[in-house]
């Protein structure tokens, strides 16, 4: 028994060392066939022919996967609201709160002053007539409809001002209360947060306020008996958000190449649109094949991206079917 379980694991260990050896060979392949002559150490500066054309780096496709690891560590859930205008947060279990209205770039409109109560003069921002400014680290957002709406927001807002890295240090999970509150009441006709307040807590607020919100939403929480191990099940990276941004922002630009592809039933639409979001066009695919052939585009449709995932698909059948005679014949017949 004893011989049998070390040959099982020295089997486990040759498979490992032969998957990671795999990985690597695809690795460098994939460069070679992304960087073309520039990733030959030999090449000389002043090689008029030299191809120094290179493919762009993999757009990942986020996964919006449930972050491992953060159980039995010091984090914190915040619940947060964005009412655009400004931003709100409670902590979970402890109730401090963080509120911060922003100051608004754009002038804010009469019907959205009536509504929210906040009025900017130029100077000062004020609710209900007074002025209105606290930081969480570690922590794991959560917002009312977040997925859709707030953590978009809060993403974008993050990037542009050049502070996405320092946004990444301090949430470490993004969760939606909608994925949450389903599997607690499975057969509720919505899950607007307004109607959990009237059916859970019995009650009604004011939910144009962000403040409101979040006191809402923390104790709609607490009424259904909302755990940290229920929570624990649901945060994603708050990172997936930009990433699927982005994505989405390379296919229009790279599909239209690829419906020749299409055309031809060399790759379906859903491959199509894993190719073109993750930064490549045809051209990029015609470069690949001229300087590596079929195993450069096998080597760089599956090599990992920056979040460990293949650029388009980890499927032989897949990427062979992309890197088959087809395709090379497509590529020979319009270079």
């Amino acid at each position: 028994m004893e011989r049998e379980c070390r040959q099982q694991k020295a089997t486990q260990l040759e498979l490992r060392r032969l998957q990671l050896k795999e990985e690597r060979m695809t690795s460098k392949g994939a460069c070679e066939a992304s960087e073309g002559a520039t990733y030959d150490s030999e090449i000389s500066l002043g090689d008029k022919d030299a191809d120094i054309h290179q493919i762009p780096n993999a757009t990942p496709k986020p996964t919006f996967s449930k972050v491992e690891g953060l159980i039995n560590t010091s984090t914190s859930f915040i619940v947060m609201d964005l009412e655009t205008t400004d931003l709100t947060a409670v902590e979970h279990e402890t109730g401090s709160q963080f509120s911060c209205y922003v100051v608004p770039k754009a002038p804010i409109s009469s019907g959205a002053e009536d509504i929210t109560g906040i009025v900017w003069d130029g100077t000062n921002l004020r609710l209900k007539g007074k002025v209105v400014a606290a930081k969480f680290n570690n922590a794991i957002l959560i917002a009312h409809n977040g997925n859709k709406f707030d953590f978009r927001i809060l993403s974008n807002a993050a990037d542009k001002s050049k502070l996405f890295n320092l946004y990444l240090e301090n949430c470490v999970g993004c969760i939606d209360s909608i994925v949450v509150m389903k599997p607690k009441f499975p057969k509720l006709p919505k899950y607007s947060q307004p109607y959990l307040a009237e059916h859970i807590c019995n009650k009604n607020y004011n939910a144009h306020n962000a403040l409101d919100d979040v006191s809402m939403l923390n104790e709609i929480l607490k009424e259904a008996k909302v755990s940290s191990v229920d929570l624990l099940k649901h945060p994603y990276s708050p990172g997936d958000h930009l990433l699927q941004e982005i994505f989405n922002k390379n296919k229009p630009r790279n599909l239209p190449s690829l419906h020749f592809l299409i055309g031809q039933g060399v790759v379906k639409m859903a491959t199509a649109e894993n190719i073109s979001g993750s930064g490549l066009n045809f051209n990029h695919l015609k470069l690949i094949w001229k300087r590596e052939g079929e195993d450069g585009l096998t080597n760089v449709l599956s090599a990992k991206n920056s979040i460990g995932k293949p650029r388009v698909s980890s499927d032989k059948k897949t990427y062979m079917l992309i890197c088959s005679e087809a395709v090379s014949a497509l590529c020979r017949h319009i270079i």
